[in-house]
């Protein structure tokens, strides 16, 4: 998939989820040594699979598999205690250890990548997966010899007491969290940080309409997403080498990121209009659709998500579609265009239900936020203008996020990108009609 070798890759998975439905997964090792973690492996990358194919099935069977491997490492925790007892650990030791800990973290970030595809996904891995180590750094795991990797490890604290889950309490708490903090690890505590969102969203939604969250888990959540942020705005500081190219798993955290505020504090809106994009024709609902796009929600702080879409669509849009067009976005993980496009249906309704009579949410403690979220949208129209996208009225303005981001799709290597362009035609259609006035 990666090479854009779609036919070859659909045929890889399937002969993999034959020879997964074949194998048990119940292994009943005693200890770590014994276990065989290649059926494991090709799970979860069965599982990666299936969130960014375009197949509804491979989705499906993406998801029965999450459950399945989740499972299998929640009941084999106990074997890993057992090897990081052993406070003198070698090369095989520290290796068995960090397989373990990558696959159990891992599927922090793609539990976040299924809840935020699928809206109606309820797919998550166990709380007691937050026991397992945050892995370590790249420099210990592409060691190539155990002289090699003594020589590291030696300046390196190892596997003893730096488990995901006290980690993210202090973050809950908002305490500092270590500074040694691996890619991998700070991508898994993101990951781990929109699962959690989007399974409170989950659990609230047979509830009704309103505000999905009360006021203490926002302010904790706030707290987790605010110290990550500081925590890796300080590395960013600190250590200029790190870049796209030589840590890719730093970079992608911050679609997670993104993705968190969205959901964080538009989870009813950004679902609604999900469900609006996924309708092929939007004058089936037989609705006003001048009158049919959710109201801003009256929470402390929601302007934050608005502001932090438009940042983000801001240094797309600086970068050039040419440039994601070029590389078929393969320097990018899964999750970027994904939040891209979830970006875009949040300013395409920004923009749109802005331009209506001056709103509360417009004006008083709001002010300042709406004037940024103003001056970061006009130099984006500015940019995207230069690449040909129009900016000229209300309904082009409201047009150009989505048309932006439909194009920086149109080659990636990505199959589920074809079903978000799809979608974002669609709501393009929505915008019109609604800028339009349209009444059944």
């Amino acid at each position: 998939m990666y090479l854009s070798e779609h036919d070859f890759s659909i045929s890889a998975y399937e002969v993999a989820c034959s020879l997964l439905d074949g194998h048990p997964m119940d292994q009943r090792k005693q200890t770590l040594a014994e276990y065989d973690f290649g059926p494991l492996q090709a799970m979860i990358l069965c599982v990666q699979h299936g969130v960014c194919t375009a197949r509804v099935t491979a989705v499906q069977q993406s998801e029965k598999y999450f459950a399945s491997l989740s499972k299998v490492l929640k009941d084999d925790i106990a074997l890993l205690e057992a090897e990081r007892a052993m406070l003198d650990q070698n090369w095989d030791h520290w290796s068995l250890i960090e397989t373990f800990s990558r696959l159990a973290t891992w599927t922090c970030t793609i539990g976040a990548m299924l809840l935020t595809k699928d809206p109606t996904s309820t797919y998550m891995a166990p709380y007691q997966l937050r026991e397992v180590p945050l892995p370590l750094g790249e420099d210990l795991w592409r060691a190539r010899s155990a002289t090699q990797w003594a020589a590291i490890s030696s300046c390196t604290k190892l596997h003893y007491d730096t488990n995901l889950s006290p980690v993210a309490e202090a973050l809950l708490q908002g305490k500092p969290i270590p500074d040694n903090l691996s890619s991998f690890a700070l991508i898994s505590l993101v990951g781990w940080a929109l699962t959690y969102i989007c399974t409170q969203e989950r659990v609230t939604m047979p509830i009704g309409p309103g505000d999905c969250f009360h006021g203490d888990f926002r302010a904790k959540m706030e707290r987790v997403l605010r110290g990550w942020e500081i925590h890796t705005r300080r590395r960013l500081k600190t250590d200029r080498a790190i870049y796209r190219l030589n840590d890719s798993l730093f970079t992608d955290c911050f679609s997670l990121l993104a993705s968190s505020y969205y959901h964080l504090y538009l989870g009813n809106e950004l679902r609604a209009l999900k469900e609006k994009a996924a309708r092929e024709d939007p004058l089936l609902s037989g609705t006003n659709v001048s009158k049919d796009l959710p109201a801003f929600p009256c929470i402390p702080s929601a302007h934050k998500a608005i502001l932090y879409a438009a940042n983000s669509w801001l240094v797309r849009a600086k970068q050039g579609m040419g440039h994601l067009n070029d590389t078929g976005s393969i320097n990018y993980g899964g999750h970027y265009l994904m939040t891209a496009y979830e970006s875009a249906l949040i300013l395409s309704w920004w923009i749109t239900i802005s331009d209506g009579p001056d709103p509360q949410h417009y004006g008083g403690e709001y002010a300042t936020a709406v004037k940024s979220i103003s001056e970061i949208l006009s130099e984006a129209f500015i940019e995207v203008g230069d690449q040909g996208i129009e900016c000229g009225n209300t309904t082009a303005r409201a047009l150009s996020p989505l048309l932006f981001t439909q194009q920086c799709m149109s080659n990636s290597v990505y199959p589920f990108c074809r079903i978000l362009e799809h979608r974002i035609g669609c709501f393009s259609k929505y915008i019109k009609l609604h800028n339009s006035g349209w009444k059944p």
